[in-house]
């Protein structure tokens, strides 16, 4: 694994966080609402002195600055998830997850916060509570929602360690990631997942061979932070399964070591204790 990054929010409180983020986010509001009440203004000055045409570029003005500051609110959020993603702080994150709540506004906000917010919980070794913050997603979903949303899902099932559930929900993913176009990085997306979720299946049945295969998949395409350590806890567990525990450990240790604050890095720390042995891990 490549050496840990960091956010800018690596070594700020919660209750900062969150501050930073709503402000930046208000500043979009503001800068959006003055720069559409100009355009407005200007398109109906132009068309009082009956230059009609102006309503043209003024919508294609219009619809520009609302895209601009659309992609920086996303922008924004990004760097948010890099909590989770990067600094591997599944505690930070659904702290500020909850300090957000109240904040954020109907629609895909909405549902990205509560996506976030559950994948936190479930990574954090709250599966029930994620389940229950996306159980409540019913509106219908674009394909990168839904993807969170399911993604969310399995997380809490690898948790709980609920194989039945994960391999349910299989064909749900399958029909995502063959209705997306070749070269569409949601497709990517939807593989990964779907490689996650036959990993966990192959390894509760035993089925060393497809667990392999899926587990090579998950690791060519782990990037982030977070999901290389969940790649060296899954690449440990299958390990341990097949016996061979001196293999694992530098897997478990390289989770304990850089997991952060994410549930898997204190089972990877109750596997070595429980196996003591020549380990590396730095305290």
């Amino acid at each position: 694994m490549a050496e840990q990054q960091s956010t800018m929010y690596r070594d700020m409180e919660p209750e900062e966080i969150t501050r930073k983020y709503w402000a930046a986010d208000y500043i979009v509001d503001l800068v959006s609402m003055v720069g559409l009440g100009l355009i407005i203004i200007a398109a109906a000055w132009a068309a009082n002195m009956g230059q009609t045409w102006a309503f043209i570029p003024a919508t294609i003005v219009a619809f520009i600055v609302f895209v601009a500051l659309n992609a920086r609110r996303l922008r924004n959020f990004a760097g948010l998830q890099g909590i989770l993603m990067v600094d591997c702080d599944s505690q930070k994150m659904e702290r500020v997850c909850e300090l957000s709540a109240k904040r954020t506004k109907k629609g895909a906000e909405r549902v990205r916060f509560r996506t976030l917010h559950g994948m936190a919980q479930a990574l954090n070794g709250k599966p029930d509570d994620a389940l229950e913050m996306v159980g409540g997603i019913h509106d219908k979903l674009q394909a990168a929602d839904a993807l969170n949303v399911k993604s969310v899902r399995a997380a809490a099932y690898r948790m709980k360690g609920d194989t039945a559930s994960a391999e349910a929900m299989v064909n749900e993913v399958q029909a995502i990631h063959d209705g997306l176009p070749d070269g569409n990085p949601l497709k990517g997306a939807a593989g990964y997942l779907l490689a996650q979720l036959d990993f966990a299946i192959a390894l509760d049945k035993g089925d060393w061979e497809q667990a392999e295969h899926a587990l090579e998949h998950v690791e060519n395409q782990a990037a982030a932070p977070e999901r290389l350590v969940e790649a060296a806890y899954s690449h440990a567990l299958l390990l341990d399964a097949q016996g061979k525990p001196d293999e694992a450990r530098p897997h478990f240790e390289e989770v304990a070591a850089k997991g952060g604050t994410l549930a898997i890095r204190d089972k990877a720390r109750d596997w070595l204790d429980a196996h003591p042995g020549q380990g590396k891990l730095e305290a």
